[in-house]
């Protein structure tokens, strides 16, 4: 039987108020709401991803500003996080979308994920849940609303995007769990600053989550530890929201800086205490 309770493992842009654990840190909720057009909790990537599958969210383990690394709580390799997937009566979910990443990117973290974080919190996920489909969710880029061109920096801190997707992969191949390559169809969403999705955004980053989660299934994985899991992506997207052809209109990205890094670029929109991945130019 195909999956029927998700899960989501995230960090901000996974976040609606009232839908998080007590006491977790919320970017969607207040002025924020208005201001991208993320309303209610339908209007989030992860709901119209589960309404596309058929199923409900059982939890939503989602963090502003929380990495992949760090020393503990609220980090997302720490147990606490991962514990956190489960419902109320600590029901286990069918499947675990982890969509996560892109603070470790804006902070240059990646050697802490090369070390092995990613692999501790996938399997701190396979210990909390360990019938549930793992999808992991590679990072693309955004684009500013009303912005008609690519604007993303890929190498903010001197490390590459596409070194933390490599870094995704790798530990998904190791810990038997999927990988959800929405980085491979090449487009930008539309986000508030160049990272929180809009509306559109949502529904557009929703579309390629669903198309990369169908050829993820149809790819299968090749490790005894998925034995017994069910693949979760059904052939046709039941959320009419969605376009899984076109993903809402979502444009092309493109790199067209080839500098080594944005640190002390007059055209970084920031990365000092703060960081953007933007690039002004």
């Amino acid at each position: 039987m195909p999956a029927k309770t998700f899960s989501i493992m995230g960090d901000s842009i996974s976040t609606f108020e009232g839908c998080v654990p007590d006491g977790y840190t919320l970017f969607y909720n207040d002025e924020r709401l208005e201001r991208s057009g993320v309303l209610r909790p339908e209007d989030t990537w992860w709901s119209h991803t589960v309404r596309a599958l058929g199923g409900t969210v059982l939890a939503d383990s989602a963090w502003s500003g929380s990495m992949v690394e760090g020393a503990g709580f609220p980090a997302a390799s720490s147990p606490e996080r991962a514990a956190a997937l489960l419902g109320r009566d600590g029901q286990e979910p069918d499947a675990v979308l982890v969509f996560i990443g892109i603070n470790d990117y804006g902070w240059g973290g990646a050697e802490a994920q090369a070390a092995g974080r990613s692999h501790a919190m996938l399997r701190n996920i396979r210990t909390a849940a360990p019938k549930a489909a793992v999808y992991c969710i590679t990072l693309l880029p955004g684009r500013t609303h009303g912005v008609d061109h690519p604007e993303f920096c890929y190498r903010l801190r001197g490390r590459h995007l596409d070194e933390y997707n490599a870094a995704i992969r790798d530990a998904a191949a190791a810990e038997g769990c999927r990988v959800a390559d929405v980085r491979a169809f090449g487009r930008d969403y539309d986000s508030l600053e160049g990272t929180h999705p809009t509306n559109l955004g949502m529904r557009q980053f929703a579309s390629m989550v669903v198309r990369a989660m169908q050829l993820a299934d149809s790819a299968g994985v090749e490790t005894p530890t998925t034995e017994g899991i069910t693949a979760v992506a059904q052939p046709d997207a039941a959320n009419p929201a969605l376009d899984l052809r076109d993903f809402c209109g979502a444009p092309k990205s493109a790199q067209l800086c080839d500098s080594p890094t944005c640190i002390g670029c007059p055209h970084a929109a920031n990365t000092g205490n703060q960081w953007l991945c933007r690039c002004l130019k």
